[in-house]
């Protein structure tokens, strides 16, 4: 036992009490009540006394020890990073099509501003003629007036050398014996002119339009009846 462990406060109130007692008997030896409470107090100072050597020392200051908290241990976890699947990249190559424009600034002249129009053309669509599609084409759609001419024109402002083109009837068109004229006019003055029927060869066709301001394209038929009449894929060249 440690003597910070006794309970001093008890044991000095248990001597002081001890020694009053010890004077109480020297000093009153002729009075038997001063005798008496001297030797309750010897008696009640050594009780104490011995009281103070067992009792716990209850000190507000005294810290009580803790034992030491632990400290977890962060376990490192392996973390598995999820595979993500790479899609391969496709590059996506254009099929060059044979009726696809060139590369440059060559228009095609069905996406030119019409300078004068007519009634039931229709302008830069896919069209077949013989099997074949042919884009940026111009039809022209006739019933019982397929022998009257339709006309339409463009401004190409003398920019452009030549011109190339198709021309044929779509194969849509109902009537088989159907023959139509395609003609070219540059500045009012006719520089092609072609005659075809329906499923016949297609031939590519050139023509100059060095110079040229105003270019007409011109058709009829030779029957009135139900026919589309293309223009197959008209491209201006510088």
């Amino acid at each position: 036992m440690n003597l910070s462990d006794l309970n001093w406060q008890l044991f000095i109130s248990s001597a002081i009490a001890l020694i009053i007692g010890l004077i109480s008997i020297a000093f009153s030896s002729k009075s038997k009540t001063a005798r008496q409470v001297g030797v309750l107090l010897i008696g009640t100072g050594i009780f104490f006394c011995i009281v103070g050597l067992f009792a716990p020392n209850e000190d507000p200051n005294q810290t009580t020890a803790e034992p030491p908290t632990s400290t977890p241990m962060n376990i490192p976890t392996s973390s598995v990073a999820a595979a993500t699947p790479t899609t391969p990249t496709t590059t996506a190559t254009a099929t060059t099509d044979a009726n696809a424009a060139s590369v440059g600034t060559d228009p095609y002249l069905a996406e030119l501003k019409v300078l004068q129009d007519a009634s039931d053309v229709y302008y830069n669509k896919t069209y077949e003629v013989s099997g074949q599609p042919y884009v940026h084409s111009i039809l022209a759609e006739c019933g019982s007036n397929c022998t009257t001419q339709k006309k339409i024109s463009y401004n190409l402002g003398k920019k452009y050398r030549k011109l190339t083109f198709g021309v044929g009837i779509e194969d849509n068109s109902a009537t088989r014996e159907q023959v139509a004229v395609f003609t070219l006019i540059a500045d009012g003055k006719p520089i092609f002119e072609k005659t075809t029927q329906k499923n016949e060869p297609v031939t590519s066709q050139e023509v100059d339009v060095t110079d040229v301001l105003t270019l007409e394209l011109a058709v009829t038929a030779t029957k009135n009846k139900s026919s589309q009449l293309v223009w197959m894929t008209p491209q201006l060249h510088s």
